[in-house]
């Protein structure tokens, strides 16, 4: 279930008909959802302000907030944005939710759990990443980790999908491959070619999952040992591509997804004003000296979706190359526009980075809840869930600490509401710890 926008007004009619995790009519489910967005019109009247002791310690604290400004525009870009895609907006930081009073209330329940993937990076070269996911969520009125698991778990249409790292080895080569599939289902091992003249090691990472979308980033060496040749990717996938194919291809354009299929065909004006090309003969690659000179462009075929403090972002790879030879990856350019909540899901927070400080001074990363009852709050070492109306106008004790592994990054949240958190819950045992049938 994707949730409501809570700046949207919602649709009851529409409910009437049958979708994907829903039942026909007036249900339980479609009253459950009325009664949220009563709720999340409550939660908007009595949004608080995190006290920061004293006018110098508010100084300080704003000094610090660092404000998101993934590109600096001019004026002709901003049109071209508009123009390419005028179905979303741009990031901006949340603006201050008023100050509480200071009198005690009763906390409002938790009715909102996540669902949190995790990387962990290996320490050597070529090896993969161990990956993890848990369903945070309240339990008997108790915030908890409900459920914890090796691999991705994500909810796919009326299902969950399972994300898995597979090897596959032969006498001369190495292949770790992101392997998606129904959570229901066994993981079905890829076939690879093999040329047994060549050495491959083969490594993927994946970056973002999500609820259709997924991002994955690929390390390759090839050769005959001695002399070897190495190369990186990036690709944005459906899981249904990654299923379909384990390592997508640049010569069959089903395999993946490329930046216009989301942004539209104005993307490419995008990237091509995002981009200053030199001013050389495009047929020779030489500028007026003779000089030879390195062509650069933007691929709309390789991007990339990676985190950022507070929301996701899509990474457009920069390619480059000499006349006459191959191309080298050299970056990453982040591209002017927000992600389209149908790749992301929920992704916006209600809370600005000096509010995140003033509660915990270590915080990397931040996320909402789309009902605004609960925030998760990341650091280096931990993830702590707070609730977002204490029960008085002073700092708020944790709900939840979760330790996180060394280097541990997020690469997956997705939320359920009302009764589809107990659903998920459920789900998660199951998939994740082998609970139930």
């Amino acid at each position: 279930m994707t949730p409501l926008d809570p700046n949207e007004r919602y649709n009851w009619e529409k409910d009437l008909t049958p979708s994907p995790l829903q039942r026909k009519g007036f249900d339980e489910q479609l009253k459950q959802r009325i009664e949220e967005q009563l709720d999340r019109k409550e939660a908007q009247r009595r949004r608080w302000l995190w006290p920061v002791a004293g006018a110098c310690t508010v100084c300080a604290v704003a000094a610090a907030v660092w404000i998101v400004a993934p590109f600096d525009r001019d004026n002709g870009l901003d049109a071209l944005v508009k123009a390419a895609a005028p179905h979303t907006v741009e990031y901006r930081p949340a603006e201050p939710p008023l100050v509480a009073d200071t009198a005690a209330e009763e906390p409002a329940p938790v009715k909102t759990g996540v669902l949190i993937g995790l990387r962990q990076d290996s320490s050597t070269a070529g090896s993969p990443g161990e990956y993890r996911t848990m369903m945070l969520a309240p339990v008997d009125g108790q915030v908890t980790v409900a459920a914890e698991g090796e691999g991705i778990l994500v909810p796919y249409g009326q299902k969950f999908w399972k994300i898995d790292m597979l090897t596959h080895t032969t006498d001369t080569d190495v292949i770790h491959y992101l392997s998606a599939y129904p959570a229901d289902k066994e993981a079905a091992a890829a076939s690879f070619l093999d040329d047994p003249d060549e050495q491959v090691r083969h490594t993927e990472t994946l970056l973002f999952a999500g609820n259709q979308y997924v991002s994955v980033a690929e390390e390759e060496a090839s050769g005959n040992g001695q002399l070897m040749t190495t190369s990186s990717q990036v690709w944005v996938r459906k899981l249904n591509q990654m299923a379909a194919a384990p390592v997508p291809s640049s010569a069959d354009k089903t395999s993946y997804v490329t930046i216009q299929d989301i942004f539209g065909e104005g993307a490419r004006q995008v990237l091509d004003r995002m981009l200053e090309l030199p001013s050389v003969p495009a047929e020779t690659g030489q500028a007026a000296t003779g000089e030879r000179v390195a062509k650069v462009r933007l691929s709309g075929d390789n991007w990339a979706i990676t985190r950022k403090p507070g929301h996701w972002t899509a990474q457009v790879a920069e390619v480059s190359s000499s006349s006459g030879e191959q191309p080298d990856r050299n970056g990453l350019q982040e591209y002017p526009v927000a992600l389209p909540e149908v790749v992301t899901s929920h992704d916006s927070v209600f809370s600005t980075w000096g509010q995140v400080k003033s509660l915990q001074a270590e915080a990397t990363d931040l996320l909402a809840s789309p009902l605004e009852d609960l925030i998760v709050v990341l650091t280096s070492k931990e993830m702590l869930l707070y609730p977002s109306n204490p029960t008085s106008g002073g700092k708020p004790d944790p709900l939840l600490h979760v330790q996180l592994k060394p280097g541990e990054q997020l690469v997956s949240a997705q939320w359920a509401t009302g009764s589809y958190v107990a659903e998920w819950v459920e789900k998660s045992r199951k998939y994740l710890q082998g609970m139930g049938n």
